[in-house]
């Protein structure tokens, strides 16, 4: 049987052409040449598939009867898949090398930034519904979880604006909730405590006399003076000029004076 199966193998190997390296025109354009490459690749699968089918039914006559059916079908099976991998095997390593969409750490970051920023307007709108219809309480559990997430200090400026929200709607419901909350601070302590501010600060200071310094200059020798202030404020910068027209060698000018702001 051996010997027989090496005689049929012999035989058939005159069928086999010997491979010859495809021929390249430089000559002529790209498109040419890609199907004369396809044309010879083919026509040596075909071969080696026909030598393949050849020597495969030569070796099942050599083999016993009771075995001939099962063993065809085994190789006609291995001959299809041997058949299919080459000719998908191109189009697999292909797609095995082709680039995928990878998430980056930024892109992960962002979609976390926007979805906070989308979590805090939420809630924030949602406070300011609970206080117009007096659910202090849903309220205050809301403002509770805004301080939680937003901070003043943060590097977003939607975070810190948020905060500051927060801490707006808070003095709200302090006043609206009396008797549980503590009151706000006094308007006094607030004013004494920017007087103290203004004198130890040296910037606020400083703009103070130099702006009076230009508007003494201005009215040197004049006997009518008429000031007006479009932000006040506390006002804090009048009293030093008002001391110095009321010094001044000429005598003092008659000083009328206008504000707006708080």
């Amino acid at each position: 049987m051996m010997k027989g199966g090496f005689e049929v193998v012999h035989a058939t190997l005159d069928m086999i052409q010997p491979y010859r390296e495809p021929i390249w025109d430089f000559t002529t354009t790209t498109v040419s040449s890609i199907p004369r490459q396809q044309q010879c690749i083919n026509s040596d699968r075909n071969e080696l598939s026909e030598w393949v089918e050849d020597v495969t039914k030569q070796l099942i006559d050599d083999l016993p009867a009771e075995n001939t059916e099962t063993d065809h079908r085994g190789s006609l099976q291995a001959a299809e898949t041997s058949m299919a991998c080459e000719d998908n095997f191109a189009p697999s390593v292909l797609g095995d090398f082709r680039p995928s969409k990878t998430v980056t750490g930024e892109e992960v970051q962002w979609n976390r930034l926007n979805e906070q920023g989308l979590s805090l307007i939420t809630l924030l709108l949602e406070c300011a519904v609970a206080i117009s219809i007096d659910n202090l309480g849903e309220a205050h559990r809301m403002l509770l979880e805004l301080t939680q997430m937003a901070s003043p200090y943060a590097v977003s400026c939607a975070e810190r604006v948020f905060a500051y929200f927060a801490k707006a709607m808070s003095s709200r419901v302090i006043n609206s909730w009396l008797g549980i909350c503590s009151p706000l601070i006094n308007f006094k302590t607030v004013h004494y405590a920017f007087q103290a501010f203004n004198n130890v600060s040296p910037f606020i200071k400083f703009a103070h006399f130099t702006s009076n310094q230009a508007i003494l200059e201005a009215f040197h020798r004049r006997d009518r003076v008429h000031i007006i202030d479009l932000d006040i404020i506390q006002g804090l910068q009048w009293p030093t000029l008002f001391h110095i027209l009321a010094t001044r060698m000429e005598g003092p000018p008659h000083v009328t004076m206008t504000d707006f702001g708080s």
